[in-house]
């Protein structure tokens, strides 16, 4: 099947991205019993559940990334650095 890859890194992507299975089954509409079968390997999910699991994996890391930015730009290390490059 041809969304075999998300499925095994399901719970990989999910935990980077700091969404519970909860939180991660109630943004994207697929029961939290169903991830947890495809987490365990039991399942895979088919390409519906595919294209709403990528839309908030994506969503999730693009907000991640958003507040490590920002994060990273206010730190005091960064901002010593980019002083001395000048």
């Amino acid at each position: 099947m041809e969304f075999e890859n998300l499925s095994k890194g399901l719970k990989s992507l999910r935990e980077l991205t700091g969404l519970s299975q909860y939180e991660f089954a109630r943004f994207s509409g697929i029961s939290r019993g169903r991830i947890s079968l495809v987490e365990c390997g039991h399942s895979e999910l088919n390409e519906d559940e595919h294209c709403r699991a990528e839309r908030v994996l994506r969503a999730a890391i693009a907000d991640r990334y958003k507040n490590f930015k920002s994060i990273v730009e206010r730190s005091p290390e960064t901002s010593r650095r980019t002083d001395e490059e000048r």
